[in-house]
């Protein structure tokens, strides 16, 4: 199978949430991962060590995407937490 790259910038609060040591995100720099063809953002989101009820918004090439939607090579994803309270609905 082969591997995609994609660029990740999650919000400077969900940074502070992120369990994966080995990567440092500054806010306003991406950060970039190679992952799996056929990765889904639900898939990215466990391979960040991020849980659900952190984020509120997952915006992909600028467009507000599901935890269901497959990643391509070459996306940028921005991950923001919740407004107001709540989890991201799957659907």
């Amino acid at each position: 199978m082969q591997n995609i790259k994609i660029k990740v910038s999650p919000h400077e609060y969900l940074a502070s949430k992120l369990q994966l040591q080995e990567l440092e995100f500054s806010p306003g720099k991406p950060q970039e991962i190679s992952l799996p063809s056929g990765t889904k953002v639900m898939q990215l989101l466990d391979y960040l060590g991020l849980s659900t009820k952190y984020v509120g918004l997952i915006v992909v090439n600028q467009v507000q995407a599901a935890l269901d939607t497959e990643l391509a090579d070459g996306d940028q994803i921005e991950l923001f937490p919740p407004l107001s309270g709540g989890e991201i609905n799957s659907g």
